[in-house]
């Protein structure tokens, strides 16, 4: 249960410490006593003047407010109250000064003695600049649009103290001296006593009327649903679950958001708008307030209602700014708790009531659609290329990488019959083979495994037993008799083989082999007819053995079987009903040999079998004859056939016959057969132990044997190898391998390539396969692929346009009839307040409940703002928290009963909530010196418990990586995504460290280093001077150094005041100048959260106590909890460039690697400030270095063929320039940027990240961007390389392209929603002839026609002024001599004091330099820089969001220029002059690439 009353206490402070319970006995010196006013009469001279001038005593002007101080003494306190005045207002927007009147002194149920405030008048300050006075600032109060009230603290403390005295009501209309009457009478029963007193200065009263709202709405904050989640209850809200991809869900057709967004954004704006309550981490710079601007946007277009919350005006006034900037400023109030000026906010309703409806063009729709189908398409080719290729765990983008990688290799066929059936595993495992066999060969020193002496051995293991086996019938052979001294000569030649079969036949030649019939030339006919006797023998043996199932052997009798008549061997009843006659007769011979039944379907058949085996058996007796040739004995056939064969096949291996002598002899050869015998059964076992259809032993001649078994036995131990290469290459017998091994080896490729070029002849394959399943490998085209990302790019700016329309749209027709003729209606109680406002703000919002939220469905306030001035019973939408690191639970709750969702943007890497502010009440300075001054915790935090939270992750704020790139390691962890510049950092750019060698840190006494204060200061002054148009800030640790700085800055000034006062007063005016954009600041760090400046001077303080003294480890709030936090803040707060003021070395701190304080946050980031180097690199950016290089690789090659330098892989986050290639004329910058569709592309989550952000981005980071396609590399590779170095010589000579809409509709819709139509004054040429005609002297009618033209044309350039005078010197064309005439002549009669020169133009002090067209013609270098930026401005004021280039071709347009005109160096010099001027003056801003007005 929500404990309400201790969440009350938290609220008010009526502490004795608060200077709103006792004053005096508080520390408090911010405040002066008033002496020459009573309570009632400043109070009415306020409401009746509106302001009075602040004096001190010793002031002798009259009408001034006289406080009880000497000169010296007010200065001092009165800058003081002052400048926590300005900080409380500016940093959280309440008001803090008041003018007390009245106090009581009364003693509490302690007995203490107090004194406090009674009635409190809100009052503002303010201060103006006297350059030229003895004193710096004039002061004067004025009085606040809030009410009077009395000190609500002192009634809480009654009614604690158990006090009843019934308190009137104090409002503007109070009268003073019968309310102090009245009190005086009511506390004398306890013997309170009051002093009229009054005293102006700082109590911090803020949350009294957040208290008040508590009391009131109790239950409703109890029991709503979000408080009792913070509260523990997480069921009282839905979980949440984030989607990742954006695309899928986005549709511009149906979303309207008209700032620019990232897709981390768009995840945020998406979840919100489907009704979660969420949590919004927004580091620095990653655009929380646009974010927040889009949630508002998509909320009205969906017709919600928004309160957007924040306690830190500058959170209020960005996005109040960003709702201006794109033209939604009306459908918004802006309530700022220190300025509500009920007047101005009642005509602000009342305005947004009157306006007109707005109405989308037709033709927007179309562009919407449009995107939409751009989008599609360009995520399509994103999907694709990184999608993952079927049975693998690859990218297309790898794929092709690895293509590429390998692309110069020979193409190689690598065999592979089924490319789809080799996965990129199977892929992996065949080149770990190759590289293995590479191995074994380059071991085995052979080229081939085919040269090994062991090819051929089967055996795929080999035990110790089976070598030494090998081994001994190795040596057995070796040690067998020599056959070359037993045999022949002509014999000892042949083979093993062969000898075997000579002796084999001359020992065992049967006696029945004829040596005078047997004809050798003839032994293949006698193998032949031999080999087709056996085959008839064998089909009439089983033609017969058929017959015999049924027929008795007589059968086969050949006079029986010749009898048979032929009959068809098809039966059918066609062919028996045609050959019946014959069959019957076959039928009538065979019944008298049949076992069985015979019918004439059957007879068919026997007498088809029986006429077989007649034919076959005649064909056998006619083959036998063949055995009479060989043998005048009747042998058995079979044997005489084995026979022919053996004498076949020794003919066929020793090709002569030189051996029949010895076959055929009659001597006995028993002794050589023997031998050869031996040698043969030693062979057969090693041969047993081989593959014979590789290696075959008995092939071999004697010779061949003795000397191959050497070797065999020299190399018996390679054999293990060898055997284990064999049996490795058994695993790849049919992936056709070993035929790409050989193909390339026959082409005499180097064996150390066969691993690439079998790569390249897979992928190749592989590609070829996919490019027909996958159509946009081969239809990809990189230039419709740019055309469309140019569409898109173009089509979403006018996207943004179209957004703002809509959404003004949208809320239009969501209006009432404001023509209301009851003066009861809200519409009629509107009206009626609109001149005379009688009511408050929050009595109005009573009444027009209804109409409020219709009309301006967006309100932004402070928490204080929303508990002063809305009704408790009206209810928003979306309820939005920023800064939400910095907001105390009981801050928050009354925004959050009012809300349905919230939705809660903050950074819990950020300060928590401090009460540094209330604490400021009180003196103060030491405050944070002394304790930690947290205030508990954050609702972040407690969002964090309950919801789920989107991360923002685009770093857009550091124009140098430098600036984030700690915070974004350290803090982050690598999550940020930052971007590199392109070019080498210059002095006061990115991070830069100064050391003060002789910086002491007062650590006893006042808690500053005045050393480092007094460099500080320098570097301001330094950079005000240099830099004018950048904003500065300087950042302390604490406020004691804040106010040193204040004071060495200061002293600085006076000094320079004696010397220079022109550059006095140039600073003076740039540190007080609080109108620009981003004023100049000195702040302690409690007060930074937020802010960011282009420069940040930031003074570290702490030190040595003295000269040879310690460095103590005490550094403050660094030491504690949120150190780390603390640091991250200071280090971020930078645009541009950051110095980082140090009295000692960051190495001379000791902290172990472990250690997680703000100490050791303080030394890592020193370090890096010094060194720029951060050495642990997470592993995540390590890897992702090494992924897919290869594409880069071959790129980066290429152009350095070409004499090129490039580097690769820039920048300090994950995302990365892929390759950079420097300018070669300018070798400190990259001239180009190459990216690809690779792993940092596909991380991109929408089309709008990759193609327009991105690039958009990196230009305004001064890169020329290439993008390389992989799957058209793979394809185009020497052609991109040729784009690539067109680019590249395109950008040295600052050429560009110019991309437009294809469509003609989309450029004129675009002109008439962005600027419409601009009317402007025209320039005549000025006229002078009653001065020429007239008696005046040669010099009074020059100087009076040069006056009058200057007067009337404006700042004219030199040219036109010589053109004008071509009648006054009689001659009719400019020459140069006229050109140097006419100044001359301007000096000489001293026209210099009435008119002045910039350069080539003359004009006089009251120029007006608002733009005019002329009816005569000017190029635009003839235009002055200031009236040329008042056509700037117009334009840019004409437009929501703008592109530099669109305004340039809108100039030519007014100017009269042809849109296609090249502008030349002068004209866009004069251009960019323009620009800058608007840009320094604040007049307009640049953001993401589009101009707006400020």
């Amino acid at each position: 249960m929500v404990q309400i009353e201790k969440i009350k206490s938290k609220v008010l402070e009526i502490g004795k410490i608060s200077p709103l319970i006792n004053f005096s006995g508080s520390k408090t010196q911010n405040a002066l006593e008033i002496c020459n006013f009573s309570g009632t009469e400043l109070y009415k001279y306020l409401k009746e003047n509106g302001s009075v001038v602040l004096d001190c005593l010793e002031s002798v002007q009259k009408d001034s407010l006289k406080v009880k101080a000497n000169r010296t003494e007010y200065s001092k306190v009165l800058e003081k109250i002052y400048a926590k005045y300005k900080e409380i207002t500016n940093e959280q927007g309440v008001n803090s000064l008041y003018i007390v009147i009245g106090f009581v002194k009364w003693v509490d149920s302690d007995e203490s003695d107090l004194y406090s405030p009674l009635v409190l008048v809100p009052v503002t300050m303010e201060r103006n600049l006297k350059l030229h006075s003895r004193g710096n600032y004039e002061y004067s109060l004025h009085l606040s649009e809030e009410e009077m009230q009395f000190n609500v603290s002192l009634i809480q403390k009654f009614i604690e103290e158990k006090v009843k005295i019934d308190i009137p009501t104090v409002n503007n209309s109070t009268d003073l001296k019968a309310l102090f009457s009245e009190l005086k009478e009511k506390m004398l029963k306890y013997s309170f006593k009051i002093d009229e007193k009054i005293v102006l200065g700082i109590f911090y009263n803020a949350r009294i009327n957040i208290y008040n709202d508590l009391t009131e709405n109790a239950d409703k904050v109890i029991n709503h649903p979000i408080v009792r989640a913070i509260d523990g209850d997480q069921s009282a809200i839905p979980a949440l679950k984030v989607k990742e991809k954006m695309d899928d869900e986005f549709s511009y057709q149906k979303t309207f958001l008209p700032v620019s967004y990232d897709s981390s954004q768009l995840k945020a704006i998406s979840e919100v708008s489907k009704g979660k309550s969420l949590v919004i981490e927004g580091p620095p710079g990653t655009g929380k307030s646009q974010t927040i601007t889009n949630i508002i946007a998509d909320a009205v277009n969906n017709r919600k209602s928004v309160l957007f919350v924040a306690e830190k005006k500058a959170a209020l006034d960005v996005v109040a700014n960003n709702l201006k900037r794109v033209a939604l400023d009306d459908y918004y109030l802006y309530i700022d708790s220190n300025k509500a000026n009920k007047k101005i906010i009642f005509n602000s309703l009342y305005d947004s009531l009157m306006k007109k409806p707005v109405l989308l063009k037709d033709d927007a729709y179309a562009i919407l659609k449009r995107l939409d189908e751009l989008k599609d398409d360009l995520d399509k080719y994103c999907d694709f290329v990184n999608s993952t290729v079927k049975n693998s765990n690859l990218t297309f983008y790898d794929l092709f990488s690895r293509y590429i990688e390998v692309i110069d290799y020979k193409y190689i066929n690598p065999h592979i019959n089924d490319i789809k059936k080799v996965s990129f595993g199977e892929l992996e495992d065949r080149t770990r083979f190759i590289n293995r066999y590479n191995k074994y060969l380059d071991d085995l020193n052979i080229n081939s495994y085919k040269d090994n002496m062991y090819y051929g051995y089967k055996d795929s293991d080999i035990s110790l037993v089976t070598k030494e086996e090998l081994l001994s019938l190795f040596n057995k052979v070796l040690k067998g008799k020599n056959l070359l001294e037993v045999l022949p000569e002509e014999i000892a030649k042949y083979s093993l083989y062969s000898l075997y079969f000579i002796y084999d036949l001359s020992c065992n030649r049967p006696n029945y082999l004829n040596k005078n019939l047997f004809v050798l030339s003839n032994i293949n006919a006698y193998y032949k007819q031999m080999a087709q006797y056996f085959a008839f023998y064998n089909k009439s043996q089983s033609i017969k053995e058929e017959i015999l199932k049924s027929f008795k052997e007589e059968v086969l009798d050949a006079k029986v079987c010749g009898s048979l008549h032929v009959v068809p061997s098809e039966i059918t009843i066609e062919s028996i009903k045609k050959h019946k006659t014959d069959i019957k007769k076959n039928l009538k011979v065979l019944k008298k040999y049949s076992f069985e039944k015979l019918t004439l379907e059957n007879v068919c058949l026997y007498t088809t079998l029986l006429k077989d085996y007649y034919n076959t058996y005649m064909n056998l007796k006619s083959c036998e004859v063949i055995f009479t040739k060989v043998t005048s004995e009747d042998y058995a056939k079979e044997d005489v056939y084995k026979t022919i064969l053996k004498i076949k096949k020794l003919l066929d291996s020793t090709k002569d016959t030189n051996y029949l002598d010895i076959i055929f002899s009659d001597e006995n050869h028993l002794n050589e057969f023997t031998i050869v015998k031996e040698y043969i059964d030693l062979i057969t076992k090693i041969n047993n132990f081989y593959d014979t259809s590789i290696v075959d032993f008995s092939k071999l001649t004697y010779s061949e044997l003795i000397e191959k078994i050497k070797l065999y036995v020299t190399q018996i131990d390679t054999l293990g190898m060898f055997n284990s290469l064999v049996r490795d290459m058994k695993n790849y017998k049919d992936t056709g391998l070993f035929e790409f091994i050989e193909e390339s080896l026959s082409q005499n490729v180097s064996r150390s390539d066969l691993e690439s070029i079998y790569y390249k002849g897979y992928y190749s394959l592989l590609i070829d396969s996919l490019s027909k399943e996958y159509e946009i490998i081969n239809n990809f085209s990189c230039v419709k692929e740019e055309n469309e990302i140019n569409d898109y790019t173009l089509l979403d700016d006018l996207y943004s346009l179209i957004a703002i329309v809509k959404t003004r749209e949208n809320v239009s027709l969501r209006k009432p009839n404001p023509n209301s003729q009851s003066t009861k209606s809200e519409i009629g109680i509107l009206k009626s307040q609109k001149d005379k406002p009688t009511m408050s703000i929050k009595e109005l919002f009573n009444n027009i409940k209804r109409l409020l939220l219709r009309i301006k469905p967006v309100m932004i306030m402070s928490p204080l703002s929303v508990s002063t001035y809305l009704p408790s019973d009206i209810e928003f939408d979306i309820v939005i928290f920023d800064e939400a690191s910095q907001i105390q639970k009981e801050d928050a709750l009354c925004p959050i009963y009012r809300g349905k969702q919230i939705v809660v943007v903050g950074d819990t890497e950020q300060l928590p909530p401090t009460d540094f502010f209330k604490k400021m009440a009180l003196d103060g300075d030491d405050e944070e010196e002394a304790n930690d001054g947290l205030a508990g915790t954050s609702l972040l935090d407690l969002a964090n418990t309950f919801l789920e939270s989107v991360r923002l992750k685009w770093h857009y704020r550091s124009k140098n990586e430098e600036l984030i790139t700690f915070s974004n390691h350290y803090i982050y962890k690598d999550y940020l995504i930052t971007f590199p510049i392109s070019r080498m950092k210059k002095d006061d750019e990115g991070l830069e460290y100064y050391y003060v060698e002789k910086g002491i840190y007062d650590r006893g006494g006042t808690r500053t280093n005045k050393e480092e204060a007094k460099v500080v200061s320098k570097l301001v002054i330094e950079n005000i001077i240099k830099y004018p148009e950048r904003s500065i800030g300087v950042v302390t640790f604490s406020v004691c150094q804040r106010n040193c700085i204040q004071n060495a800055l200061m002293e600085e000034l006076k000094n320079i005041k004696q010397e220079d006062l022109e550059k006095y007063n140039k600073i003076m005016l740039y540190i007080n100048d609080e109108s620009v954009k981003e004023p100049f600041f000195i702040k302690n760090l409690e007060n930074v959260q937020g802010d960011e400046r282009d420069t940040i001077i930031f003074s570290v303080c702490y030190g040595k106590d003295s000269e040879e003294g310690e460095l103590f480890y005490n550094l403050g709030r660094l030491t504690r909890d949120e150190g780390r936090k603390r640091i991250n803040v200071a280090t971020s707060r930078s645009k541009i460039n950051m110095k980082v003021v140090c009295s000692f070395d960051p190495e001379t701190l000791v902290i172990s690697k472990e250690e997680q304080t703000g100490l050791a946050a303080l030394k890592k980031f020193l370090c890096y400030a010094k060194t720029k180097v951060i050495d642990d690199i997470n592993d995540k950016q390590k890897t992702d270095l090494i992924i897919s290089e290869q594409i880069v690789s071959d790129i980066e090659k290429n152009l350095r063929e070409r004499g090129l330098k490039t580097e690769r892989n820039i920048g300090n986050s994950e995302f990365k320039i892929r390759l950079g290639v420097y300018n070669p004329e300018k070798v400190t910058e990259f001239i180009m940027g190459i990216t690809l569709d690779d792993n940092i592309y596909k991380e991109c989550k929408s089309v709008r990240d990759r193609d327009k952000l991105w690039p958009r981005v990196l230009r305004q980071m001064g890169w020329n961007i290439f993008r390389v396609y992989s799957t058209d590399y793979i394809k185009n590779r020497s052609l991109v390389i040729d784009k690539i170095l067109v680019a590249i010589d395109k950008a040295i000579k600052g050429e560009s392209e110019i991309k437009s809409v294809n469509d003609q509709s989309y450029k004129q819709f675009e002109k008439e929603i962005e600027h419409g139509t601009i009317i402007f004054d025209t320039i005549r040429e000025t006229k002078y002839d009653d001065i020429l005609s007239s008696n005046m002297s040669y010099s009074e009618k020059f100087s009076k026609a040069v006056y009058r033209i200057v007067k009337n044309e404006g700042a004219i350039h030199i040219k036109h002024l010589a053109k004008r005078m071509l009648k006054f010197f009689n001659t009719s064309e400019v020459t140069k001599n006229l050109l140097d005439l006419i100044p001359a002549n301007i000096k000489e009669h001293g026209l210099y004091r009435y008119i002045y020169n910039d350069g080539d133009f003359y004009m006089t002090q009251d120029s007006d330099n608002s733009f005019k067209k002329s009816t005569y013609r000017r190029t635009i270098d003839e235009i002055y820089y200031k009236e040329l930026a008042d056509l700037i401005n117009t334009i840019i004021g004409k437009s929501i969001g703008i592109s530099a280039k669109q305004v340039e071709n809108l100039i030519k347009e007014y100017v009269g220029y042809d849109i296609n005109k090249q502008l030349n160096a002068s004209e866009k010099e004069t251009i960019t002059k323009a620009f800058e001027f608007l840009l320094k003056e604040g007049k307009i801003e640049l953001v993401d690439d589009l101009l707006y007005k400020c």
